[in-house]
């Protein structure tokens, strides 16, 4: 019995290790004898984190092996081809650098080197509240406003009269450089100055200076991803009356935007398309006692100071009219910072930065240029907008006037108190 059962097993036994032996001959022919090892090249790469507009210096360039096949004749291969060159776009630890991110070998170090041919470098002067409240970064993009005196016909049908104006006169700008130092008399140190330098055309640029020197200009950021250029009106006074723009219905579906990269902190990429970031000048008082917070939905208010009819006289008079110019908008960021001449120093500024669209940007320019600006703070489910007409001191008087007397009966008496008493097992009431 037992010879029966052995004699299967060596059979069996057998033929797998012939079958083994049959599978390692064949993958012994068909695999190759040496793996190919591909072919590398040196190439330059960055040993640092490295801003654009810096000049190469030894260290800042490491050689690495880099295959061959993908190294176009673009790659620098060597480090004295590198040294003393300057980069045009901002760099990281790693990179391959190509002779297109350098400037030409004649360049020297600073701003010009980024300046594309054909475009100029044009700087204007910005604070708190014009400049976004300090949140622009080179390669944000900017729509830029301007608000101006002009004359327009009078509302007597006769001769003209002056009155503010506020027109989008750039949109889609790139910014260049945010701040500037300057020098200080001999000492080497530096006072800052608000400014921002925007990349331009010659054409756009003789525009800005013509606006800046007519009158004040005003920056909205916009999401950089965002190339609408929507054909805007100039907006006067009278426009901001007529008109109260709100936020979108309830129930619009919002624009969805690609998330913005992992690691960023600037604002821009936060702002939708088709949305701009505007930002006012607040108090503790017109910016609700600094409990406003990003994500807020808010209502602005304004008040003017505009001509109106005398009662029972000729000709016209001053008087402060107080206009609900917005509603149901949202709060971007509240607060800013302004950098001063130290690196470390950093000083919160009162203001705060909206979510709106490029037309309410065009009417907040021209409010904040000609009156004064409120905000209130609304609940956020509340999507209730209507048209609310303007208020003046005389509205004010003319309903104290208008009110009358409500006769009203004497109230009497009212349910008397009662007290329950429980003592020894005895209940008491006694009412007053």
């Amino acid at each position: 019995m037992r010879r029966r059962l052995l004699i299967p097993l060596i059979v069996a036994l057998g033929l797998g290790l012939l079958a083994g032996a049959l599978v390692m001959r064949q993958s012994a022919r068909t695999s190759p004898v040496a793996e190919k090892r591909e072919e590398t090249v040196k190439v330059a790469v960055l040993a640092k984190e490295l801003t654009r507009g810096v000049k190469l210096v030894k260290g800042d360039v490491d050689l690495l092996d880099w295959p061959e096949r993908l190294a176009t004749p673009d790659y620098i291969r060597n480090l004295s081809e590198a040294e003393g060159r300057i980069i045009v776009f901002n760099m990281v630890k790693g990179e391959p650098l190509l002779r297109s991110k350098l400037a030409a070998e004649d360049s020297v170090e600073g701003l010009s080197t980024l300046i594309p041919g054909g475009r100029r470098a044009f700087t204007i002067r910005v604070n708190d509240v014009t400049g976004v409240a300090g949140f622009l970064l080179p390669g944000s993009r900017v729509d830029v406003y301007a608000t101006f005196d002009m004359e327009v016909p009078s509302d007597r049908g006769t001769g003209t009269r002056k009155t503010p104006v506020t027109q989008a006169i750039l949109q889609d700008i790139e910014v260049l450089a945010a701040g500037g130092v300057q020098e200080a008399g001999k000492k080497k140190s530096g006072v800052s100055v608000p400014m921002v330098t925007l990349l331009l055309t010659p054409a756009e640029s003789a525009k800005l200076a013509l606006s800046g020197t007519a009158g004040s200009l005003w920056l909205s950021m916009r999401n950089p991803r965002d190339k609408t250029m929507p054909a805007l009106s100039p907006v006067t006074v009278d426009d901001v009356f007529k008109h109260a723009a709100s936020a979108p219905p309830a129930g619009a579906a919002p624009r969805k935007e690609p998330p913005a990269p992992a690691g960023t902190q600037s604002l821009s990429g936060r702002i939708p398309q088709g949305q701009r970031a505007f930002s006012i000048s607040v108090t503790d008082v017109t910016g609700v006692a600094g409990f406003l917070l990003p994500g807020n939905r808010v209502d602005v208010h304004g008040t003017f100071e505009i001509e109106v009819p005398r009662q029972n006289a000729t000709g016209t008079q001053k008087t402060a009219v107080t206009k609900t110019i917005l509603q149901d908008i949202e709060v971007l960021a509240a607060g800013g910072v302004r950098e001063s001449a130290g690196a470390k120093d950093r000083i919160p500024v009162a203001v705060v930065t909206l979510l709106v669209s490029p037309v309410q940007s065009d009417r907040l320019a021209l409010a904040s240029a000609t009156g004064k600006l409120w905000l209130s703070l609304r609940n956020p489910a509340d999507k209730e907008s209507g048209e609310l007409k303007p208020v003046g001191v005389t509205d004010l008087l003319r309903e104290g006037k208008d009110k009358k007397d409500v006769d009203r009966k004497p109230a009497g008496p009212g349910a008397p108190y009662s007290v329950e008493i429980l003592q020894g097992g005895k209940r008491s009431k006694t009412e007053f």
